[in-house]
């Protein structure tokens, strides 16, 4: 809680996180050992609700209120008793004075939280605020900033809250009379750390505060059970039992300081950025600036990296490739692609093994079968080729497929084994025989060759 406004984080428990998952926002660090560190957290600030706006709102209902009695006194049981403060606003000065009630003023202050106005879904906390449910048994809160300072400066309850107690002191402060504190003040019984208008608003912030804890976000008080807690009880014993019996110990303590290192509310920046100056541990086809391991928050749902949505800790949004739905689509299946390339390769392959040989020869003879009678068609053939020796053609064979004659004509045997002697003309004028030598050496051997032949015909060749 600071003066202009109040924030609250918290990962609420597995239920309400898959209930409210809209609500939350997504949050990655990075320990010291490299190990990423994912969370689903709500977040959420309150405009007005700090402590000093909190007064503010506070005394101008106060004059609202009391303006039909045209006084100029108005009392204020957040005050001292008998502190006198002078206020002015456009048209009318007034002046307050402390009756010093912290009951009355606690009620008085409700009203502030404006639990009464709606929000879009149920659990609602105040100001319109909807939320996720608060889990007293997973969720133990730490107070910074003001509620530090309120609980420690003057009552010295800084740590673990104790709502009887402080509320005993609380009480106690405010019901006396300002004289009494003055003194206290000018001789140095709180130190430095306080002045004349610091504890002249100490006993409205402290009944803000509880009002805030318990009415606004539910922090049990842990002694309603206690019809008069400081009747023969020892106080902090019986709350840390009664807590231990109602399954949560410390629901709510206030810190200053965490090992030496001082808490306010820019710690969480700096652990952020330190975060993502902690290397990781970089595993195969992975680089350590990859969008999906990067240190960073946005909004926990499906477009968390597509629609730029994904924040560095330097307060840039990261993009996560192309945008819009395309986009996230192919940054969804450019992972998954190689998962997907194994997973049907080894199910074609338990396939073809259970299949067993008769079944693999029949897919093989199929498939090679009509891709070569594809491929022959295309080139004239009839897809299907025996070997022919040559003097065993019919002359009066033909089927019309092309090409068929020129392959009888060239598988016919010469005529003669002598050769002929061809007529030749000379430069001179002269002729000469010169010998056709291409038919000599067919007939010394039967020359295999390949020719089409229609299916039928194979078929009568083979019988």
């Amino acid at each position: 809680m600071g003066g202009a406004s109040a924030q609250v984080a918290y990962a609420p428990n597995g239920t309400e996180t898959q209930r409210h998952a809209e609500d939350l926002m997504f949050l990655r660090l990075r320990s010291l050992d490299g190990e990423e560190k994912e969370y689903k957290v709500f977040v959420s600030t309150w405009l007005g609700y700090g402590a000093n706006e909190a007064r503010r709102r506070y005394i101008q209902e106060l004059i609202t209120q009391h303006k039909p009695s045209y006084d100029p006194v108005i009392s204020d049981p957040c005050l001292p008793k008998d502190l006198e403060l002078p206020i002015e606003n456009s048209k009318s000065k007034f002046t307050l004075r402390g009756t010093g009630s912290l009951s009355q003023c606690i009620d008085q202050q409700t009203p502030l939280l404006a639990k009464d106005l709606d929000c879009h879904d149920d659990p609602c906390l105040f100001g319109g605020v909807h939320a996720p449910a608060i889990d007293f048994d997973v969720n133990h809160f730490v107070g910074v900033s003001e509620y530090w300072h309120t609980t420690h400066d003057v009552f010295d309850m800084g740590g673990t809250y104790d709502y009887a107690t402080y509320s005993q002191k609380v009480q106690k402060f405010c019901a006396r009379d300002w004289r009494s504190i003055q003194r206290d003040l000018k001789s140095g019984k709180w130190g430095k750390k306080l002045d004349e208008d610091k504890v002249q608003v100490l006993c409205f912030k402290a009944a803000w505060m509880m009002n805030v804890l318990h009415d606004g976000f539910g922090i049990p008080r842990l002694t309603r059970e206690f019809t008069n807690p400081s009747a023969g009880h020892n106080t902090t014993t019986d709350l840390i039992d009664s807590a231990r019996n109602h399954g949560f110990l410390d629901p709510f303590t206030s810190v200053d300081k965490i090992g030496g290192v001082e808490v306010s509310w820019t710690l969480g920046k700096m652990v952020l950025y330190s975060s993502s100056t902690i290397g990781r541990v970089v595993g195969p086809m992975e680089s350590p600036e990859d969008i999906y391991h990067m240190v960073g928050f946005g909004p926990n749902n499906d477009d968390l990296y597509s629609q730029g949505e994904f924040y560095d800790p330097t307060g840039l949004v990261v993009s996560g490739g192309a945008a819009g739905a395309l986009g996230h689509l192919k940054d969804i299946m450019g992972r998954r692609i190689p998962g997907l390339l194994l997973f049907f390769t080894t199910i074609l392959v338990v396939i073809w093994i259970a299949i067993g040989k008769e079944g693999r020869n029949k897919v093989k003879d199929s498939t090679t079968r009509k891709w070569f009678k594809k491929r022959r068609k295309v080139m004239g053939a009839s897809g299907i080729y025996e070997r022919l020796e040559a003097g065993e053609v019919e002359e009066d064979v033909d089927d019309g497929i092309g090409g068929r004659q020129w392959a009888l004509q060239e598988l016919k045997p010469p005529t003669s084994r002598v050769a002929t002697p061809v007529p030749s003309p000379r430069l001179d004028g002269t002729a000469s025989s010169l010998f056709a030598m291409s038919n000599i050496g067919r007939n010394e051997s039967r020359e295999r060759l390949s020719r089409p032949v229609s299916r039928d015909e194979s078929k009568g060749r083979h019988l």
